[in-house]
């Protein structure tokens, strides 16, 4: 855990169990954050099944992928309402948003955030809809996470991270 409470917890239904940040909201800007038991890696498959729940201003959720520390990686989150998928670096303690997309978010269902990292790129996906490519300066080898707004009002589950090959950067 690098930040915010977090617990796996009966979905409403009670067959599947997910992962929820359960904590208060963090002061300034700051996202709660955990990550994955999976060894750095620059060039990756991520995919991660997102739901947001209830009300509240925060149903934010995402990935983070090539966390080296707390002051460089980057940030593939969703907000709520309308979605927004926000593709952010944070390098040298600096944060910079590199791409946006405006797409519909299906609240209250299941929905799939799914990134490669290959070389100096990123493509993003939702719901298996391609959104882009993004050029990453200076790519570093990382650990993968979840990131989630606070209090419960999103869940996170299957999540899935596998290495890749960097010969083709559009694959």
């Amino acid at each position: 855990v690098l930040s915010g409470t977090w617990e796996v917890r009966p979905e409403s239904s009670g067959n599947n169990r997910v992962l929820a940040q359960v904590g208060p909201p963090l002061p300034g800007l700051d996202l709660p954050a955990i990550l994955a038991p999976v060894l750095p890696l620059r060039d990756l498959r991520a995919t991660v099944r997102l739901k947001s729940i209830g009300a509240g201003v925060l149903r934010t959720m995402g990935l983070i992928v090539r966390w080296k520390d707390a002051g460089t990686m980057t940030i593939v989150r969703v907000d709520g309402t309308p979605g927004r998928v926000w593709l952010e670096r944070l390098q040298g303690g600096e944060r910079s948003l590199r791409a946006g997309y405006i797409l519909p978010l299906r609240r209250g269902r299941w929905n799939i955030l799914w990134v490669t990292a290959r070389g100096d790129w990123l493509n993003l996906f939702f719901n298996g809809e391609f959104l882009g490519r993004v050029r990453e300066d200076d790519p570093v080898p990382g650990r993968v996470g979840l990131m989630a707004g606070p209090g419960g009002r999103v869940l996170l589950d299957d999540l899935e991270v596998e290495l890749t090959e960097t010969a083709d950067p559009l694959g």
